[in-house]
């Protein structure tokens, strides 16, 4: 097991989580001039052209259409600052409670919001902590005090429930269709059935997952993980059953002679024999498809289904906290990536070993 470059990269990943979620204490806003030359966000035309041209003429403003993309902005760095118009800043304040604002202008009808840290006006941002604490406040703000933990495991369940059902499915049904190619008799139904998975597998996944849902089973009272699990088990049957299909098809026929001849027919002819030596080739490549079709069960966010990516929407969307969430999330398909590639190592190596 490689496992050191997996916790390489999930180590890289919460360094992230820690930079992005600390502010920059040497950069201070005692007033709208401190902006100068800065870039700064713009909610929804909170505040004209030409209006902000005349307070800072030699800053940039970056126009945005949510609140959820203007707190992106401000949290990665990209902007300095953002200006928002009052309701909607007191909205995202009382839900970012890590982001001060100051009057933007003469009038009060416009806020100027940026993190707490950069606000040197602001009282409390004295008392705000270290980068540690900031942290700690962002993770129990998005995931901990409001219960969005749940929603996380929830999801969590979601996708690893369809990927397991899909990958199962996939497996029996690439198998079967092996099978059935190898008997005459059957070969009138089992060909158009594999041209037709085949052809499937130039449709785009999501597109597939549509047609299942919407159109296969449309009127029966079936559940969409069940659907999407169907969907993508059929979608990867095809990949699977072409990496079958090329790598037994390299083993030469002697080896399935010398087999018979040691009275192997059947199963047992393909479990001492040809499998071991087939597996480990293909090994990489069945990983690749898992992996992809791991990948492939955050489009059941499509059809309505709270999986691990449209929890982060959900999150975003209550609590503007956008990278907490995105990181989370990623981490957790990092570690089931690896325990995927790992499980199909030692399944392989234990039911087929190789010399």
């Amino acid at each position: 097991m490689n496992i050191y470059k997996y916790l390489k990269n999930i180590a890289f990943a919460l360094l992230a989580l820690v930079i992005a979620s600390c502010g920059n204490p040497d950069t201070k806003l005692h007033s709208i001039a401190d902006l100068e030359g800065s870039h700064v966000a713009v909610l929804e035309k909170a505040v004209s052209d030409k209006d902000f041209k005349k307070q800072l003429p030699d800053s940039h403003a970056k126009h945005l259409k949510s609140s959820s993309e203007f707190l992106l902005t401000l949290s990665t760095g990209k902007c300095d600052a953002g200006i928002v118009e009052k309701q909607k800043g007191l909205s995202i304040l009382k839900k970012r409670t890590d982001y001060a604002a100051l009057p933007y202008g003469e009038t009060d009808s416009t806020l100027l919001i940026a993190h707490k840290s950069i606000l040197a006006v602001q009282e409390e941002a004295a008392h705000d902590g270290n980068a540690f604490s900031r942290l700690i406040d962002r993770l129990d703000n998005s995931l901990v005090s409001h219960g969005y933990w749940r929603l996380i495991l929830q999801g969590f369940s979601t996708t690893v429930s369809i990927f397991l059902l899909a990958i199962i499915q996939a497996f029996i049904l690439a198998i079967l269709l092996m099978w059935m190619n190898g008997h005459k008799y059957i070969k009138y139904i089992s060909k158009p059935l594999s041209y037709f998975i085949k052809t499937i597998h130039d449709v785009p996944s999501i597109v597939l997952i549509f047609f299942f849902y919407y159109f296969v089973f449309a009127s029966a009272n079936i559940s969409a993980t069940l659907v999407c699990s169907i969907a993508l088990g059929v979608y990867t049957s095809s990949s699977l059953m072409k990496i079958f299909k090329v790598y037994l098809g390299q083993i030469d026929k002697t080896q399935h002679f010398a087999a018979q001849m040691l009275g192997l027919n059947g199963w047992k002819k393909y479990r001492y024999v040809i499998l071991p030596q087939a597996i480990k080739p293909m090994q990489g490549f069945l990983g690749s498809e898992a992996k992809r079709l791991l990948r492939a069960t955050s489009y059941v966010g499509y059809i309505s289904e709270l999986d691990l990516v449209k929890v982060t929407e959900v999150i975003r969307n209550q609590t503007y906290e956008i990278l907490i969430p995105l990181l989370l999330v990623s981490i957790i398909f990092l570690v089931l990536s690896h325990i995927i590639v790992e499980t199909l190592s030692v399944i392989c190596n234990k039911a087929f070993k190789n010399d």
